[in-house]
């Protein structure tokens, strides 16, 4: 059985924040060991990918991760996925974390590895953010976000708030050296924050 820590609960903004800053070296050896936080149908989810998180060697190269339990198949559920713009104070130091989906079985062996198309919607407050819905896999209880470490540094176009003093994501600070409007480019990064959601399909 997997190993797990109890949950840490914190509403922000009616989000539920995933974010662990400890290193956990030791639950990285297989897939069985890692800690997986249960994900609810009909809430939303912040998780936070970090450089002092989990780390594990993936088929794609090693990768910072965090990992879900899905509810029991007794229903279709579709995931929505967000990822916003993460970063400095300048735009050409910014990235955005776009994540391989690693879908696992209830014995934890791989049932699909997705790479999501995640498709630009524009916001007022975030200029654009990065989406994609698609269908869980029946079989999976189980669901890993990491990154293709082989696909690190690709270039990805961004159109940026009309306001200058609108903040383009959680950690880049607003109005500072990132011109307001217009098509700017960041990366794809090892590290970043996604907002997730599962609803049950009707």
């Amino acid at each position: 059985m997997p190993h797990r820590v109890p949950q840490t609960k914190e509403k922000i903004d009616r989000t539920e924040k995933i974010d662990r800053t400890q290193p956990e070296q030791d639950c990285c050896q297989a897939y069985q060991n890692f800690t997986f936080e249960p994900l609810l149908a009909g809430r939303e989810v912040k998780l936070r990918i970090r450089s002092q998180g989990m780390q594990f060697d993936f088929p794609e190269g090693a990768s910072f991760f965090q990992a879900v339990e899905l509810p029991p198949p007794s229903s279709a559920y579709t995931l929505e996925i967000t990822s916003r713009l993460v970063g400095s104070k300048r735009i050409e130091e910014t990235h955005i974390f776009y994540p391989t989906l690693l879908f696992l079985d209830q014995d934890f062996h791989v049932v699909a590895t997705i790479d999501p198309a995640l498709k630009p919607v524009y916001t007022r407050k975030y200029g654009d953010v990065f989406t994609a819905r698609l269908m869980t896999q029946p079989e999976a209880r189980y669901l890993v976000f990491y990154t293709d470490k082989l696909r690190l540094q690709e270039r990805m176009f961004i159109r940026m708030p009309e306001s200058s003093s609108a903040a383009p994501s959680g950690s880049v600070s607003p109005g500072v050296n990132i011109a307001a409007g217009g098509l700017h480019y960041t990366h794809r990064g090892a590290t970043g924050q996604l907002h997730i959601r599962l609803e049950k399909k009707e």
